[in-house]
């Protein structure tokens, strides 16, 4: 009997140290200006404090994965994502569980990126739109569901910034070898 109680009690401590699931669902934008179906929408919380801007997420580079976390530098987790869609109106919808861990906790800042592309990974030139509001806080870590448009507003008005993904660092030096091979192609014939 004892040794039940004792398995009881422990079990009991290993689920009170667990995460709980947080579930985000419902519309989080919904008719705002530069929103247009097949985009994809990617929410992210800030682990540090790093507000959403352009210049927060300026290392974005192309081809690099929408759904990974080391894509946006070690200021910001990949919680989930969705793609823009148009029915009636035009929205992106959240719908996915993610836990507290990695970095995330209970009042940080969460925000959604919105590319123009329709892939997994970004594309050079790509411009992107970023929403956020001050309320756009993660939950306490008891679990439970969260929807738009009743425990966070939904946004309809213009991004809080852009910002554009930059070409691959291989492209660069792809472009200064070009450059240099034509340099030396101009000296030749002088």
């Amino acid at each position: 009997m004892k040794i039940k109680t004792i398995s009881a009690l422990v079990s009991l401590l290993l689920v009170s140290y667990a995460s709980a699931t947080i579930t985000f669902n419902g519309t989080s934008l919904s008719n705002a200006p530069s929103l247009v179906a097949g985009q994809v929408g990617v929410y992210l919380v800030s682990t540090d404090g790093t507000p959403f801007t352009s210049g927060a997420l300026s290392s974005l580079s192309a081809g690099a994965s929408l759904t990974d976390s080391s894509t946006y530098g070690s200021s910001f987790e990949y919680i989930g994502h969705n793609t823009v869609t148009s029915f009636g109106s035009v929205f992106l919808s959240s719908g996915f569980d993610f836990s507290h861990g990695n970095g995330i906790d209970q009042n940080d800042a969460f925000g959604v990126l919105v590319f123009e592309t329709s892939t997994a990974n970004t594309l050079s030139g790509d411009s992107y739109q970023i929403w956020t509001d001050g309320s756009w806080l993660v939950p306490a870590d008891l679990g439970g569901a969260f929807t738009f448009a009743s425990e966070f507003p939904q946004l309809t008005t213009a991004s809080n910034a852009s910002g554009t993904v930059v070409p691959e660092p291989s492209a660069f030096a792809a472009m200064a070898g070009l450059m240099a091979l034509g340099f030396v192609m101009v000296r030749r014939r002088g």
